[in-house]
């Protein structure tokens, strides 16, 4: 089976930007081979992206843990599109079960703030999506310690910044944006991680959201 799908992942390699894998699994050990073969084929310089999937129910973890366009299903759908199809929930829950998803906490930084309907907005899409992450409000006198706090924490997701913040937190981050250096304020803190030899290391940029679709 590996020599089989070796020989086709050539073959499509020549082909197409994408390419895609459906193979069918009689037992979970099915998955982890396919999920090996993946992962030494795209760590090659210039590797096309994958979308590698086994069908029936014995082929559900390779949808898990497939990173590349995954075929979902709904609940509202009358029936699934191929056997052991999963939603968008389902995977991202099963992507949390099994340590490849932490939860993450995201903030809104300001004052006065406590009327905001932020939390409800993003935590309702969380909860929708099977997302394990939390958003919170925390209004502060001013940009401290307990802002610091929070964004230095490894399970800081990102933070929303309004008034009268925009400017303050600046000195706070590593880098801007073109858009936040141009307008010259951040309503956006979005932590950069990036693997490096060794370990990571992550790096907190300042964004201006609402402004960059504008100025494209």
């Amino acid at each position: 089976m590996a020599r089989l799908v070796k020989e086709k992942y050539e073959q499509a390699s020549k082909l197409g930007d994408i390419i895609k894998i459906v193979g069918k699994a009689s037992t979970i050990q099915d998955n982890f081979a396919l999920y090996d073969f993946i992962s030494a084929a795209t760590s090659k310089p210039r590797a096309k992206h994958i979308i590698a999937i086994n069908m029936s129910v014995e082929g559900q973890t390779s949808r898990i843990l497939n990173s590349t366009f995954s075929p979902v299903s709904h609940p509202l759908l009358p029936n699934k599109a191929a056997p052991g199809q999963l939603s968008f929930r389902q995977i991202q829950q099963a992507l949390h079960l099994m340590g490849l998803l932490p939860s993450r906490k995201f903030y809104l930084f300001g004052t006065p703030i406590s009327q905001s309907m932020l939390p409800s907005l993003h935590n309702t899409a969380f909860d929708v999506l099977g997302l394990p992450h939390e958003y919170q409000l925390l209004e502060t006198q001013d940009v401290g310690e307990k802002i610091k706090v929070v964004i230095t924490a490894p399970d800081f997701g990102g933070a929303s910044v309004t008034i009268p913040y925009k400017l303050d937190v600046i000195p706070l981050l590593d880098k801007l944006t073109p858009a936040a250096e141009a307008i010259g304020a951040v309503n956006t803190i979005i932590p950069q991680i990036s693997s490096k030899q060794g370990g990571s290391s992550r790096v907190l940029i300042g964004d201006n959201i609402r402004q960059s679709p504008r100025r494209g």
